[in-house]
């Protein structure tokens, strides 16, 4: 996910944007590599799917005077660009208005304005614009990536609405956009991804899987918060383990969507800081707990879970493209059983057999001292490098601090 300001693609960068699964951006990227990025980075990776980022139900006032390939949203608040339906100032009813008939803006920014997206003469303004500005472009890619369509709770402004100030009416009306856009977009060829999130609560875990009971559920669903995450107390937030289990599960009961986990702090590489339970952390303690935690959730045979993370979210971490080297090396081959659960001094420990090593999380605020090992392993604590491997100690317990993941081969044969 690369947004924004960040420096423009060059000749040579297709090789590393290629490694992606996924890679979301904004449609003016498609000019950066002499007008064909995504022709040059598909020559690669065939198989990488390129989304265009669009904010789904907001607009910004201020967005009248931009050209379409540098819009993030519809735009059309006072310009209707040819719409055949005007513009939005034009159709007050699709603003989204509070009890004194003012419109519902972000606190953080007042030209940024909530849209009213539960109706259908609104979905279809919706549609008719995004395929005008994204779809029937020489910029088109794979798909669109739809921002800010969160699940199971209303931001705090909507609280404020007449018309989505329950969580119950929010969540029906936001599908209902939800299963509308995907319809229309995949008639026209294309696929949809959208940040949804909140998978960590009852009502926002109803949402998504009432959503992927519909008849047009999104190509892939995200979870903007998953494991670990910037906002809150501290330079990171753990979830409680409730809370954090609830993220792992919902990936076996979405039957029709692919799911994208981002997580994040905002420390950046080798940097410590504290915890919101006023722990010390590193970056490199979180990035391994997140990544362990993935690495428990994810499915297999196909693998239906993609994983993104990223650090110094204070400074704008979306102009930044991040790679870690464990992506590159990591290699426990295919898992053995779904995750398993151990209780040592009335702590839930979590862990996973692959074909090659183990993965061990502790999700709590408890450390505990000493985790004895099924089988005698190698504990990597820098890296995931196999030719590295010769010369490290066995062990046959570990230590697992709080909010640790844990990585471990095998100790396997020559054939193996």
């Amino acid at each position: 996910m690369y947004y924004g300001g960040g420096k423009a693609f060059k000749p040579g960068d297709e090789e590393m944007l290629a490694k992606f699964d996924i890679l979301d951006v904004d449609r003016f990227r498609y000019d950066d590599i002499a007008g064909k990025t995504w022709k040059a980075i598909k020559h690669i990776n065939p198989k990488i799917r390129i989304f265009l980022y669009q904010n789904g139900p907001e607009t910004y006032r201020t967005h009248d005077s931009r050209k379409g390939i540098n819009l993030n949203d519809i735009g059309r608040y006072g310009n209707a660009r040819s719409h055949p339906m005007g513009s939005l100032s034009g159709n007050p009813k699709f603003i989204l208005k509070d009890s004194s008939g003012k419109p519902i803006c972000r606190r953080e920014c007042p030209n940024r304005v909530f849209l009213d997206f539960g109706q259908p003469a609104f979905q279809r303004y919706w549609i008719q614009a995004t395929l005008a500005d994204i779809v029937y472009r020489e910029w088109k890619a794979d798909g669109v990536f739809v921002d800010n369509c969160m699940a199971g709770y209303p931001v705090e402004e909507l609280r404020h609405s007449n018309k989505y100030a329950d969580v119950k009416s929010y969540n029906k009306s936001m599908n209902s956009y939800l299963n509308a856009i995907t319809r229309a977009l995949h008639e026209q060829g294309q696929q949809v991804f959208v940040n949804r999130g909140n998978t960590r609560s009852e009502t926002g875990y109803k949402a998504w899987l009432d959503l992927d009971r519909m008849g047009n559920p999104p190509d892939i669903v995200m979870e903007e918060g998953a494991f670990a995450v910037h906002w809150g107390k501290g330079d990171v937030q753990f979830y409680p383990e409730k809370q954090w289990r609830r993220q792992l599960d919902i990936v076996r009961k979405i039957r029709h969507s692919e799911i994208a986990y981002l997580s994040h702090t905002d420390l950046d590489v080798g940097e410590s800081g504290f915890d919101n339970y006023s722990k010390p952390a590193t970056f490199w303690q979180i990035f391994r707990y997140a990544l362990a935690s993935y690495q428990l959730a994810k499915t297999e045979n196909p693998n239906r879970l993609y994983f993104m993370f990223q650090g110094n979210c204070r400074k704008g971490s979306y102009k930044k493209i991040w790679w870690f080297r464990e992506y590159d090396s990591i290699d426990f081959g295919k898992p053995l059983s779904s995750y398993k659960i151990e209780s040592i001094q009335g702590t839930n420990i979590y862990y996973r057999e692959f074909q090659k090593g183990y993965v061990f999380v502790n999700p709590t605020p408890k450390d505990i001292l000493s985790v004895p090992l099924p089988t005698s392993c190698i504990q990597i604590k820098s890296g995931f490098d196999q030719k590295r491997l010769s010369g490290l100690s066995c062990v046959n317990q570990i230590e697992l601090p709080a909010h640790h993941g844990v990585f471990l081969y095998k100790i396997l044969s020559p054939h193996e």
